[in-house]
């Protein structure tokens, strides 16, 4: 410690060594800044913090794992490479949404954010020029309801692959699994798959699946429920994105049932989900060991 800085028989404040910065100086903090939800993302209902390209990146370390992920996807979605099927696993906290609106901006605001120096050295490493022209399917759990909802253009949809279908290619798309939709039952692989090949190149981002599919059990669906379609859906999609050129399927996944939900299904719930996507996906761990201080200090 410096004793210019030191009060006589102690250490100097903390605040005098490190300045706060200016929204706490003016009493203008939210905790709720650093809650990340990816649908409000969407909606444009987040804070620029999160909700605007730029001020995102500034304010976010690029761990080494976070980095990895945006150049896999980078290569996934231009053919040249990278997982397919991609699941961001820590507990709660960890970075996991954060991780999903970091690819839901490179990808879908590029133009915002092509001169930062950031993302011109992720297209470096990626062996690329540009990102990639890709459209991108946002399916957050928590936000989605089990009885479906209307567009807002006024369009009916009834299940995640009607959303699917509609976020990637609006009504034309939307055609090839109608019946499915509407019928609330899994469309299948074959379907699926020219849902993807007629959208072209596509980012599927998937979170909170197991706040999801814990409402889902209570829709019946003929004999079964929508539950047991879902599992199928995601199963079905899981297996699908890895043999369609240009797609890529990000999924988050908490490290146990308890984190997210209390409900007395989660852990079978949990258990089935983990079963699917640990069958076909990368696990990625988007910040880990001592870059937690680093990423403290950006933000």
């Amino acid at each position: 410690v410096s004793p210019q800085h030191a009060p006589s028989g102690g250490l100097p404040a903390w605040w005098r060594l490190a300045e706060p910065h200016e929204d706490i100086r003016k009493g203008n903090f939210d905790e709720h800044t650093f809650a990340a939800k990816l649908d409000d993302v969407v909606a444009g209902k987040a804070p620029a913090e999160y909700g605007l390209a730029e001020p995102f990146f500034t304010k976010t370390y690029l761990t080494t794992e976070l980095k990895g992920l945006l150049v896999d996807t980078l290569r996934r979605l231009a053919g040249t490479g990278g997982e397919a099927v991609v699941q961001l696993r820590t507990p709660f906290g960890g970075g996991k949404t954060h991780a999903l609106i970091a690819l839901y901006h490179l990808v879908k605001k590029a133009a915002d954010i092509a001169d930062m120096l950031d993302i011109r050295a992720l297209l470096e490493s990626a062996g690329l020029e540009h990102v990639p022209h890709a459209r991108t399917a946002v399916l957050v759990g928590t936000s989605s309801s089990a009885q479906g909802r209307m567009s807002e253009d006024g369009f009916r949809l009834h299940t995640l692959w009607g959303e699917l279908a509609y976020q990637l290619g609006g009504e034309k798309v939307y055609a090839l699994l109608k019946d499915a939709d509407e019928a609330r039952t899994s469309p299948g692989k074959d379907t699926l798959r020219k849902v993807l090949e007629q959208s072209g190149k596509a980012l599927i981002l998937m979170d909170e699946m197991l706040v999801y599919q814990v409402k889902a059990a209570g829709v019946r669906v003929g004999e079964t429920t929508l539950q047991a379609q879902t599992f199928a859906f995601l199963q079905e999609l899981t297996e699908v994105a890895g043999s369609v050129f240009g797609t890529a399927l990000i999924t988050t996944f908490p490290e146990s049932n308890v984190e997210y939900y209390d409900h007395e299904s989660a852990p079978q719930v949990f258990a089935r989900l983990d079963k699917i996507f640990g069958r076909v996906q990368a696990v990625r761990i988007p910040v880990q060991g001592e870059e937690i201080f680093e990423v403290v200090r950006r933000r």
